[in-house]
C-alpha cells in the first residue's frame, strides 16, 4: 500500500507539468486534498466528480460514510436504504 502523501505528491507533480493534461483537473486536485485528510484517494475522486448531485450512494463500506460526514462533505455519502 502507498502511503497517501506519496500518491498526493505524485499526482500534485503530475498536475503541476505544463505538457500533461489531466481531465477535470479540478476535481483530481479536490480528491488529492480529500486524500490528504483521510479518505481514500478513489472515494475522494467520486465524491469530487459527484459535486452537482443532491447525495453520493455508495456500496463500498461505512468508512467513507464515516469519513465524509467527518468532513462535512456536500453532497452527503450515504449507504442505500
Amino acid at each position: 500500500s502507498v502511503e497517501p502523501a506519496v500518491t498526493c505528491a505524485a499526482i500534485d507533480h503530475l498536475i503541476g507539468m505544463s505538457h500533461v493534461v489531466v481531465e477535470r483537473w479540478e476535481a483530481v486536485k479536490d480528491a488529492v486534498d480529500l486524500h490528504r485528510k483521510g479518505l481514500d484517494f478513489a472515494d475522494a475522486l467520486h465524491w469530487a466528480t459527484s459535486r452537482g448531485c443532491e447525495r453520493v450512494v455508495t456500496f463500498n463500506d461505512r468508512k467513507f460514510v464515516r469519513r465524509a460526514r467527518r468532513l462535512a462533505l456536500a453532497p452527503e455519502v450515504v449507504l442505500p436504504a
